[in-house]
């Protein structure tokens, strides 16, 4: 049988990683929370001005459309790699690769302020100023500000995670090994079959280890478990902690399909 027990560098790459992974959510929730107290910000008109506006609906996003909004404004992104740019998003696409509504929403909305995340919902396209409302022209320019520095976030968050990954990577710390060691330490819990008990990662990490501050387990479970399931799937704690990053192929722009460009 394989053994559940890491090494003293093993574990200490492991947690590193988790801990990284948490440090990174608070700062992209922080992010989510500044877009969405702006009055301004209505998530249905960004949805539409980042493919091009009112005339150029397809009803989803891809990493294209989102490079090319971002060319436009001035912040740093606008020079962001693709790669860096696929990568924020693959949390929230769909198996095709597209990022349609509800996961634009799941990228945009607070997960912690549940009264923010409601109040946001609620908003309308007739609530919006006029200057949001014409989708002929940009978003309001504090509410551009905030969706690139939300995006800035998770690009800062997936290039924390890459640098962990290797150090774990470089300990032969594996998806395999993380699962039998977690699943381990979760007592009664344990031999789930794959699925970890959010209460019993809570303990390991916060009580047991104390690896993590209960603000930053907290946030840690934020980004693996939005919904607050009862039990989440090492799938899950994978994607949170990059240990699967999809690779990507940009779909070729209209002036590359024809042999123009």
């Amino acid at each position: 049988m394989a053994s559940t027990e890491l090494s003293p560098r093993q574990r200490d790459a492991l947690l590193a990683l988790l801990r990284c992974a948490a440090q990174g959510e608070e700062e992209v929730e922080r992010a989510r929370c500044r877009l969405c107290k702006l009055q301004d910000f209505v998530p249905y008109d960004a949805f539409q001005s980042l493919q091009g506006g009112c005339r150029s609906q397809k009803g989803w996003l891809s990493v294209t459309d989102v490079i090319a909004w971002l060319a436009e404004q001035p912040h740093a992104l606008a020079h962001a790699a693709p790669e860096d740019v696929a990568v924020a998003l693959a949390p929230y696409e769909d198996s095709l690769g597209e990022l349609r509504y509800d996961g634009f929403l799941q990228l945009l909305l607070p997960r912690g302020a549940a009264w923010l995340r409601e109040d946001v919902l609620l908003r309308g396209p007739c609530q919006a100023s006029p200057l949001a409302r014409d989708l002929r022209r940009s978003l309001a320019p504090e509410v551009t500000f905030c969706l690139c520095e939300l995006l800035e976030a998770e690009k800062v968050f997936n290039e924390g995670l890459r640098k962990h990954q290797l150090a774990a990577s470089n300990m032969q710390v594996n998806r395999d090994i993380v699962l039998r060691f977690l699943d381990s330490k979760q007592g009664v819990c344990a031999g789930m079959g794959g699925f970890l008990s959010p209460g019993s990662l809570r303990w390991l990490l916060v009580d047991s280890l104390q690896a993590l501050t209960p603000d930053l387990c907290s946030a840690l479970l934020q980004r693996v478990n939005p919904a607050g399931k009862c039990l989440l799937s090492l799938e899950e704690l994978v994607k949170a902690m990059g240990l699967s990053a999809p690779a990507w192929s940009p779909r070729p722009l209209p002036n590359q399909i024809d042999g123009s460009g």
